[in-house]
């Protein structure tokens, strides 16, 4: 009997510890469902955090959709688990013939009850063993194997309890889990309705705003149509300076072009005509030098009376002189002759080329008003556009009744105030160009006033020149002719004394031997002192040579300048 007590009471302590093992896999599949729910949830919390900053109403739809379908899952697999417990509970072991599997509270209540029970087993098996102790060392053997297998069934027992113990906290944890889940569920609901507040304030604030933006454009496009009448008669006095300014650079650009020209060849008739007053100077100093050494060697002849043919010869050399001295002012006065014809030529070159540059003139301003008839076109083409622009903005104030967006309206006030903007800088900047265009204008004016004030000055000095030249001509002339009957008179003057001095030499020849004799010697080396003078004259003649020569290299290469400017 107490060995089937024993028996009985062991079957009974495995078929509580296999009940307390056997958990219901409906809670078992409810326990993978939450934690899988949870990994969901932190997931998508981990999403939400990183996607914080950027509110929109697609990822809100999408976490809402997730998280209904997500409790969709979980109510129908609960749906399932509830309509079909049997053949989840078949798995359960056939030996303790456990048909039923009771819930996660009755599993608690289980536990309690082995516990309860297992201290009373061990009370109990105490006791048969100090009643086996009592009856006889016949049933020795029996009770030790008992109380093996009691300890046996003790520890895995134990260890039964243990492996539950674990699940009870995991399915603690599982039910924390799921609290915070709800929470963070009603946490989302709070922050959708909150959500969907602000988008009804918003929306709002963007139609009171739309409004808003809808007035100021119609006041922009009042003042536009205001200010399109004055800028189109700015664009038109604009066209009318534009053609002036056509008009006017050219004839600027040719003016300076011709005023350089003549400033470089008054520059190289400057040049020439200051070699030339250095060449006359240095003729006259020649003349001066000639004069002076005629007057030395009238002197000489005077005290050379009694040597006729001596007299002759520099009476000769004289006058080739003077020849020389009279043809090379001829060649001057013709040079600068030359010049002035060569300064006529230009006069009427650049008579050429302003008739030339008056012809240029027509043909762009011929090309100018064809230019400005496309110009015309180009304008009233873009009339056209912003009256069709005008046309379309009004079909759209019609057309939009309700909603408009926020950026669509943005822009198109940004676009009226740029070209606002832009119109204003575009008046400004025609102001200005007014403005610089009547101060160059005046400028231009006063340049070619000046020009004209300085062509009439050269004109007047380079007439003045010719006067001059031409009574230096006159004079030189006038002295030539004067030295020409001076040397004359000289020569005849000095025949008659000559004649004079042989008749009294006759006379006197007998008288004056001896005088003659010490005057021989006397006159020897006066020869010679008139034979160093010669050479002397000889060499002034090589130097005035060689300085014409240099003064017509300097004209010849100041003709090449000026030809080649």
């Amino acid at each position: 009997m107490e060995a089937t007590d024993r028996n009985g009471r062991g079957r009974s302590v495995e078929l509580d510890g296999r009940r307390i093992n056997a958990v219901s896999p409906m809670h078992l599949g409810e326990s993978k469902m939450l934690h899988s729910l949870w990994k969901e949830h932190q997931q998508q919390q981990h999403q939400s955090v990183v996607n914080s900053g950027e509110l929109n109403s697609s990822k809100e739809d999408d976490s809402e959709r997730k998280l209904k379908m997500m409790l969709e899952k979980y109510q129908n697999q609960v749906k399932l688990q509830q309509r079909f417990p049997q053949p989840l509970q078949s798995k359960a072991p056939p030996k303790n013939n456990v048909q039923k599997v009771e819930s996660f509270a009755t599993s608690q209540q289980s536990v309690s009850n082995y516990s309860t029970r297992g201290l009373s087993g061990s009370c109990s098996a105490d006791q048969q063993e100090g009643q086996l102790g009592v009856n006889g060392n016949q049933r020795m053997p029996n009770n030790q194997k008992l109380i093996q297998s009691l300890r046996e069934e003790n520890l895995y027992l134990k260890r039964e309890n243990d492996t539950t113990k674990k699940k009870l906290m995991k399915l603690q944890q599982i039910e924390s889990a799921y609290e915070r889940i709800e929470k963070d569920y009603e946490t989302l609901l709070r922050d959708k309705e909150r959500q969907e507040s602000l988008e009804k304030s918003a929306l709002v604030q963007m139609e009171i705003h739309l409004k808003r933006i809808m007035s100021e454009k119609e006041s922009l496009q009042d003042r536009l149509d205001h200010i399109i009448l004055p800028n189109m008669q700015a664009m038109e006095k604009i066209g009318q300076l534009n053609m002036v300014l056509a008009e006017i650079i050219p004839q600027n650009k040719e003016l300076m072009a011709v005023k350089e020209r003549q400033k470089m060849e008054l520059d190289a008739q400057n040049a020439t005509l200051e070699e030339q007053r250095t060449h006359i100077a240095m003729l006259e100093k020649a003349l001066s030098n000639a004069q002076e050494r005629l007057s030395k060697r009238e002197k000489v002849f005077l005290k050379l009376n009694n040597w006729e043919d001596k007299s002759y010869k520099f009476i000769d050399h004289l006058m080739f002189l003077n020849h020389l001295i009279a043809y090379s002012l001829i060649c001057i006065i013709f040079q600068i002759c030359e010049e002035l014809s060569a300064a006529a030529e230009r006069a009427n070159h650049l008579q050429r080329l302003l008739h030339d540059t008056l012809l240029d003139k027509q043909t762009r301003d011929e090309a100018h008003a064809h230019e400005r008839t496309q110009w015309e076109i180009e304008t009233t083409q873009l009339k056209m556009q912003l009256n069709k622009d005008s046309s379309q903005n009004g079909s759209l104030k019609r057309l939009i009744g309700g909603r408009l967006s926020l950026d669509t309206g943005d822009e198109t006030i940004s676009g009226l105030r740029r070209t606002m903007l832009c119109k204003d800088e575009r008046i400004t900047q025609l102001e200005r160009t007014i403005v610089d265009l009547q101060s160059k204008v005046s400028l231009i004016i006063e340049h070619m006033l000046f020009y004209l004030l300085t062509v009439r000055k050269l004109h007047d000095e380079t007439e003045r020149k010719k006067c001059a030249l031409d009574a230096l001509s006159e004079d030189l002339e006038s002295k030539i002719k004067r030295l020409e009957d001076e040397k004359l008179e000289k020569t005849i003057v000095c025949r008659i004394q000559l004649n004079i001095n042989v008749f009294l030499l006759m006379l006197l020849k007998d008288h004056r031997i001896a005088v003659l004799t010490g005057e021989r010697e006397k006159l020897g080396n006066l020869l010679e002192v008139g034979k160093e003078q010669e050479g002397e004259s000889a060499l002034g003649m090589q130097r005035m040579e060689e300085i014409r020569q240099k003064i017509q290299e300097r004209k010849r290469k100041g003709r090449i300048g000026a030809t080649g400017g």
